[in-house]
């Protein structure tokens, strides 16, 4: 019988505001994908109708169609909508994310789907320590879920402390030299 971490090990996820046909590859992501020859890799979306945006320029790469996943811990902070901000601490045995008091509300009303995939119908991309998965062509889901209680998945893989004031946290964070990951806050943190 196939153990939960076994299961997990095969599949690639993501997580959507809305249930998705990831079959129909008209409706897929256009990324730029940064040249990984030269001293930054990593990729963006972008609009295939627009000009290329500025963080492009000088850049060499590609635009390629197609569908993003990652391992399930990797996608777990992406529960809550993508413009909650939250940091996240490399604390041990689980890593520690935080969150704006004022958010708790909005992340408890999120309903997102996730969708698991074939591992083997994607290929292997490793981004800033962690693999993330591409297909052009992806296959229907295996399984698509709606999360109904995000925070209970959150805190299956986090150590979950909600804060007053993310930037207050960063700035003794930063005091201290902790290294910490920022998600959906400005540039100038």
């Amino acid at each position: 019988m196939l153990t939960f971490k076994k299961f997990l090990e095969s599949k690639v996820f993501r997580l959507d505001p809305e249930q998705h046909d990831f079959a129909n590859h008209d409706k897929l992501g256009h990324y730029f994908f940064l040249d990984p020859n030269q001293d930054t890799t990593g990729s963006g979306r972008i609009d295939p109708n627009q000009e290329l945006p500025d963080w492009t320029k000088g850049k060499k790469g590609a635009v390629r169609q197609g569908l993003f996943a990652s391992n399930y811990k990797d996608v777990v902070p992406y529960m809550v909508p993508r413009d909650v901000p939250y940091v996240i601490t490399y604390t041990s045995p689980k890593k520690t994310i935080y969150f704006n008091k004022s958010d708790i509300p909005t992340i408890n009303n999120y309903k997102p789907w996730i969708s698991s995939f074939h591992k083997k119908d994607f290929e292997t991309l490793s981004s800033q320590g962690q693999e993330e998965f591409f297909s052009i062509k992806p296959p229907a889901a295996a399984q698509q879920k709606q999360i109904n209680n995000p925070m209970n998945k959150i805190e299956a893989i986090y150590n979950v402390q909600i804060v007053d004031n993310l930037y207050t946290l960063i700035k003794q964070l930063k005091a201290n030299n902790i290294n910490y990951t920022a998600e959906a806050l400005p540039d100038a943190v």
